[in-house]
């Protein structure tokens, strides 16, 4: 009996919020959040999170309704939380006419800290954040948003891993 109780509190150890859904889409997000600060060589979890928050959220906001959902879907738990995270469904849809609107939301998005970066480094991280999304997305998902996406954006993912994984 002894033995058992002792196996029962190594197994909630083991785990950090002892649901197991809630464990594997903590280990997901970190996932995902350490593929972001790989691609931009940053040390800072905190601003990977803020980053890959600001492009979920403002991609979101260039989907249609449906479209938006189904991508939501594929996301971890967590991960799908932080894009619905102020999402307004009776707000309408700006369409974005080039990169620098874009870009913009992005930094909205990001609040106090985009506006300390300029464009180069918010688009680095956009891209660097659309390339994971890509990975860890289903390759038929990406293919919907991307015939979705406005040409601004296609154009600011071309030549990303995003792009080169629609083409294959």
């Amino acid at each position: 009996i002894k033995l058992k109780r002792i196996r029962a509190q190594n197994r909630i150890r083991a785990t950090t919020t002892g649901t197991r859904v809630f464990d594997r889409s903590l280990h997901k997000t970190n996932i995902w959040l350490k593929d972001v600060m790989q691609s931009l060589d940053w040390n800072n979890r905190e601003r990977a999170y803020g980053m890959l928050r600001a492009t979920l959220q403002s991609l979101r906001d260039q989907l249609f309704t449906d479209e938006m959902a189904q991508f939501g879907a594929q996301l971890p738990i967590l991960l799908r939380g932080v894009y619905y995270e102020g999402w307004n469904p009776r707000k309408e849809r700006e369409r974005l006419r080039n990169v620098s609107e874009f870009l913009d939301t992005v930094r909205e998005h990001l609040g106090p800290a985009g506006l300390r970066m300029n464009d180069e480094a918010v688009e680095k991280g956009v891209r660097a954040c659309l390339s994971v999304i890509s990975r860890h997305i289903g390759s038929g998902e990406m293919n919907e948003i991307r015939g979705i996406l406005p040409a601004a954006i296609k154009q600011l993912v071309s030549g990303s891993e995003f792009v080169e994984r629609m083409v294959a």
